[in-house]
């Protein structure tokens, strides 16, 4: 069977690799189409030293099933998340698997292939909506995570930096549990996805290159700030985040990361920002992550998609062929012809 490789400088090659065969708790699925995430464009940019595998916004159809395998069979359209929880870690045995910790071991990124073999714990059924509405259904997942650490709520206000496609979902995510004020923060080149930020329920889009987007978020919310930021862009833009909160607020990162790794004490890494603790302590600020975190929301992502709750075909606006996927990367990355997010078909001849 082929399967697509990737080395940055965008790159992508395909190759043939053996086909896998589904093992106890597994399923054989063939994918349909698979999303592109802004991990991939980050690896496609300058972390793919070496080629390999990637992809991991999957829709597929079960083709084969593995022993101890319930509630699927072949024929079956399903979408899959990115990692499973262990189920034997700390965090698992104490029913947190958000916090498994050893979710790196469980990381699926080889999904742009005409055959993958996954557990069958992090696969649902997509209930008959469409395959391009549900592209959306993995990083929807994150957006429902951001808003669960975010604590959003009635009454909230709320500001989301960087309106990339899991922030924009994360607007609608934060209306649809009751925010009262939700500002979006981007950036020039973000503005031509302001109008889509409204309509998912957006009360207000700021744009940082007009000025300084902290007095902005200041202004609109007579001074005190907002309850919580999730930020979906560049570490860079932590501590704006941090100052545009008013006092208790809480601010989630999932943005922009290279590493993963425990720093070097005094060696500042790629995720290295400057950050005003006095402030933090002062006003008895949080700073959380999100990161990967499995997500048993995602059957209820997939009947917000078929309630309409979300506009999918604006949000993955933009479908390329298997063989155009150099192409479908480089024009998500320049931001061609105004693509929010990009879809592939796998399985075509190459």
């Amino acid at each position: 069977m082929r399967a697509a490789f990737l080395k940055a400088p965008f790159r992508v090659e395909f190759r043939d690799v053996a086909e896998p065969e589904p093992g106890p708790g597994q399923v054989l699925l063939r994918p349909k189409l698979v999303g592109i995430c802004g991990t991939d464009i980050q690896r496609a940019r300058s972390l793919a030293k070496d080629w390999e595998r990637f992809g991991h916004e999957l829709v597929a159809e079960v083709v084969g099933v593995g022993d101890d395998v319930d509630g699927l069979v072949v024929g079956d359209t399903v979408a899959a998340q990115v990692r499973a929880a262990c189920g034997y870690c700390r965090g698992c045995l104490m029913g947190r698997m958000a916090d498994c910790t050893n979710r790196a071991r469980t990381l699926r990124l080889d999904f742009f292939a005409e055959r993958v073999a996954v557990d069958r714990r992090i696969v649902w059924k997509t209930n008959g909506i469409p395959d391009r509405a549900a592209v959306l259904l993995e990083p929807m997942g994150m957006a429902f995570d951001i808003n669960r650490l975010a604590e959003v709520g009635l009454e909230s206000s709320v500001a989301i930096v960087g309106p990339g496609p899991i922030g924009m979902l994360a607007v609608r995510v934060a209306k649809l549990r009751g925010a009262r004020r939700i500002i979006v923060v981007g950036t020039a080149a973000d503005a031509s996805r302001f109008a889509l930020c409204e309509q998912l329920g957006a009360t207000a889009c700021i744009s940082r290159d007009d000025g300084d987007p902290v007095a902005a978020v200041l202004e609109l919310t007579g001074g005190e700030g907002v309850h919580a930021v999730m930020n979906t862009a560049t570490v860079r833009s932590v501590q704006d985040s941090l100052l545009m909160c008013r006092f208790g607020g809480i601010v989630v990162f999932m943005g922009e990361a290279a590493g993963g790794g425990r720093p070097t004490p005094g060696v500042d890494g790629p995720g290295a920002v400057p950050i005003d603790v006095d402030w933090i302590h002062h006003n008895r600020l949080q700073l959380r992550g999100s990161w990967a975190a499995p997500n048993g929301l995602l059957p209820l992502g997939a009947q917000l998609l078929a309630d309409g709750e979300f506009p999918y075909e604006q949000l993955v606006n933009a479908q390329f062929a298997w063989g155009d996927l150099e192409q479908a990367l480089l024009a998500v990355a320049e931001r061609r012809d105004g693509v929010v997010k990009a879809a592939v078909t796998v399985g075509a001849d190459v």
